[in-house]
């Protein structure tokens, strides 16, 4: 028959490796959620960006075409009506390469944030596993010592 001593380090390590490996298993749950979530939020920034520079698009043609229409209400035509059409379309082109500059520096962002999480999961090592169960078999070895009749 078993002594006490070996049944219980027996069950902490099997009770320390079924941690482990339920330990590991959790972690990549996170890291797959933590992706996907992050794989969201990427295409939310994205499609906002877009929606943003269909927008000003839109009023920048309306802007140029007030300019058009009111020379031609006017009658003007010549260079300043077309230094009003390259400044409004000059300001379109500015306001294009911020709003994509700001698209790629929040992307940055959202990665940058994705991989601090990430590093901040911590998976479970074999050496606190083992650790583990050595401290069982100590604890295990301490009762078995206290429980030995006096003589």
């Amino acid at each position: 028959m078993c002594e006490p001593t070996t049944i219980f380090l027996a069950i902490s390590a099997a009770s320390a490796a079924a941690s482990y490996v339920g330990g590991q298993k959790q972690m990549e749950q996170q890291s797959d959620s933590l992706m996907k979530s992050q794989a969201v939020q990427q295409g939310q920034i994205e499609d906002r960006a877009a929606m943003n520079s269909f927008s000003q698009g839109i009023e920048s043609r309306k802007q140029q075409a007030r300019i058009k229409t009111a020379a031609g209400d006017a009658g003007l035509t010549g260079g300043s009506i077309a230094a009003q059409l390259l400044e409004s379309m000059f300001n379109e082109g500015q306001n294009e390469a911020v709003a994509d500059q700001n698209l790629a520096n929040s992307i940055e962002s959202s990665t940058a944030q994705r991989d601090a999480t990430l590093s901040g999961l911590s998976a479970p090592s074999l050496l606190n596993t083992g650790l583990q169960i050595g401290e069982a078999y100590a604890d295990s070895s301490r009762r078995a010592g206290d429980t030995k009749p006096a003589n």
